[in-house]
C-alpha cells in the first residue's frame, strides 16, 4: 500500500455514496483499507485476486448496509 501514496489512504474511513447495482438505491458506506480485514470470505477474495495476477491491497473495500422494506 505505500507505493499507492496518501492519496489512496487517505479515503480510508470516509464515508460514501455507492449503489450495489444500476437498479439499487444510493446507500451510505464506509470505505476500509483491505488490510484490516480478516474472515474466510476476505482471505478467498484475497486468493483469486492474487492468482488472477492482481494485488488485494490496492483495492478499497467499502462496506454498506442496505435496509429492506419500506
Amino acid at each position: 500500500m505505500r507505493k499507492l501514496g496518501k492519496a489512496y489512504s487517505a479515503r480510508f474511513n470516509e464515508l460514501v455514496w455507492v449503489k450495489g447495482s444500476a437498479r439499487e438505491p444510493w446507500w451510505p458506506a464506509l470505505v476500509t483499507s483491505p488490510l484490516r480485514l480478516t474472515g474466510p470470505i476476505v482471505k478467498s477474495f484475497e486468493a483469486k485476486q492474487t492468482a488472477a495476477g492482481a494485488n488485494p491491497a490496492e483495492y478499497f473495500v467499502v462496506t454498506f448496509y442496505p435496509v429492506s422494506g419500506g
